[in-house]
């Protein structure tokens, strides 16, 4: 099977960090005080950061990039003014919460009745978007093709998405990732008629649930193909 060359950017070493981290449970170091809940994630940390509280971060963060993260209807969001100044988030759904521009960190359940896609500013609707995440189907209120920066992170069929800004080819790309992430899942798919994809999915354990939509939409491509032969 032949490898595409594709200008494509790597994936920053602390973002599936960030999507897997547990939020808002109260820091063990300082169960007592306050402001102990663990609500806040260091960039410079990279892959051995996790959520840390508001003194955590006067001890062992002081100087450090930190961003802070909220919620809306019980899911984790990051505002757009701390996280774009490091990370590639277009293409993502915008949602406002006090005022404020915010993006999901991961995909949430559908909601009942198949409304609209939701966030803080999303009001109860009935009223169905032409709208949907690219990944995990869920509508959207604009035209956007991510409904979170997990969502993103996920590659698809002939397409590989990353976040920053570079050119490599598919064997650094895999290089690069199995040194900073440690699991790494390569899905090649067979030979159709006179065509062949290739499927790269960058994926750490606690996120290969996600390969399922891979998976889904190469069997709809397979069987598409074998229709017409």
């Amino acid at each position: 099977m032949m490898m595409r060359r594709v200008a494509a950017s790597l994936v920053p070493p602390w973002l599936e960090p960030l999507l897997s981290a547990h939020f808002f449970t109260a820091c063990p170091l300082h169960r007592d005080a306050p402001r102990s809940e663990c609500n806040m994630f260091c960039i410079d940390c990279g892959p051995a950061s996790s959520s840390f509280c508001f003194y955590c971060r006067s001890d062992s963060h002081a100087g450090h990039r930190v961003i802070q993260i909220r919620r809306s209807s019980y899911h984790d969001v990051v505002r757009v003014a701390e996280i774009q100044k490091m990370l590639d988030i277009s293409g993502v759904q915008t949602y406002v919460i006090n005022s404020a521009p915010v993006l999901f960190l991961n995909e949430r359940p559908q909601p009942r009745g198949g409304g609209r896609g939701g966030g803080a500013s999303a009001a109860s609707s009935s009223t169905s978007t032409p709208y949907t995440c690219e990944i995990c189907s869920r509508s959207l209120l604009d035209p956007f093709r991510f409904c979170s920066l997990g969502c993103k992170e996920i590659v698809r069929p002939t397409q590989i998405l990353y976040f920053q800004s570079c050119s490599s080819s598919t064997r650094s790309q895999r290089k690069y990732t199995l040194q900073q992430q440690q699991h790494c899942l390569y899905l090649f798919t067979s030979m159709v008629g006179t065509r062949s994809q290739t499927l790269v999915v960058t994926l750490t354990q606690t996120r290969l649930r996600k390969a399922r939509y891979l998976l889904r939409s190469s069997e709809k491509a397979v069987e598409g193909d074998k229709k017409y032969k």
